[in-house]
């Protein structure tokens, strides 16, 4: 559901409004994680602060832009933030006990939210060629994201390991600006440098 929110928010909004919005589902495992007994230092929640702020930076926020669509993208970028947040939250409970058996229950459960949406919908998916390739491609780097973010769950703090994995907005920016020769704002390139630095400082501070 959050995946899909967000798609569809993409396509009627602003990127640069749904994107920020979205990256605040960190605030979901990270508010678990701390009510749950997490103990970060200092220096540790400086460096969580700095990357978050970073990750909507990167962004690159369009507050002109955000009359596009009307105020559904926005409810529709909420809904996103919501659902990865909890499946996050979700993913990391599941891990303790057990990665591989939370991670096929999440796929299983995607793939039967589908169909039943495809059941009701009416909808005929249709893809061939490189389309299909880099739906599954999606898929399989999907899937080993949750892996890798099951693993290191299971072996530190919550919050921390919530706020690494929040920065991927700065990453699909600097791949853009690499392979599609996308142009980056200052307050992009501020938010990058924000984000490298923060994660910099979880690092050290671990």
């Amino acid at each position: 559901m959050g995946v899909a929110a967000l798609y569809r928010a993409l396509a009627i909004g602003t990127m640069g409004v749904v994107a920020p919005i979205a990256a605040l589902s960190v605030l979901v495992p990270v508010g678990a994680g701390i009510v749950g007994g997490d103990t970060p230092g200092p220096l540790l929640v400086a460096g969580m602060i700095v990357a978050v702020i970073g990750t909507v930076l990167a962004s690159g926020p369009e507050v002109r832009g955000a009359e596009r669509g009307g105020v559904r993208p926005i409810v529709l970028a909420l809904v996103a933030a919501v659902g990865f947040g909890v499946n996050n939250l979700a993913v990391a409970w599941g891990s303790a006990h057990d990665v591989s058996a939370t991670l096929l229950a999440n796929v299983l459960t995607t793939l039967l939210v589908y169909l039943i949406a495809v059941a009701a919908l009416r909808v005929v998916p249709r893809a061939a060629g490189r389309n299909l390739v880099g739906i599954i491609a999606i898929e399989v780097l999907g899937f080993l994201a949750n892996l890798c973010f099951a693993v290191a769950s299971t072996s530190g703090m919550l919050s921390v390991v919530a706020v690494c994995a929040s920065v991927f907005p700065a990453v699909t920016v600097v791949l853009g600006w690499w392979l599609l020769k996308e142009r980056l704002a200052r307050i992009q390139l501020l938010g990058i440098v924000l984000v490298l630095s923060g994660v910099a400082v979880v690092a050290v501070s671990q």
